[in-house]
């Protein structure tokens, strides 16, 4: 993390302890707002926000993605997680 410049962004879980750095660091709260979803869906919800931060994507692209190949039960809790994520953006 001490070697990134200024040009990058870091997504971080709010709790954690980072090292100074010159990248620009986003917290979120990943951990608390995944277990509102399922406790194993912290990535998705990393993702969904920084889909929604960055632009890379429209989240709606990736839900349906989500949608398309995973089973639908898996889909549901993936879906909700990447909202849950963009809502702590917009």
């Amino acid at each position: 993390l001490g070697s990134l410049t200024d040009a990058c962004t870091v997504f971080a879980e709010e709790s954690l302890d980072l090292p100074e750095m010159k990248a620009k660091v986003l917290r979120f709260p990943f951990v608390k707002t995944a277990k509102t979803v399922s406790r194993l869906s912290i990535a998705t919800v990393a993702l969904g926000a920084l889909l929604t931060e960055s632009g890379l994507f429209p989240v709606e692209s990736f839900r349906k993605a989500i949608e398309t190949f995973q089973k639908a039960k898996i889909a549901d809790v993936n879906v909700k997680a990447a909202q849950a994520g963009a809502a702590l953006v917009t």
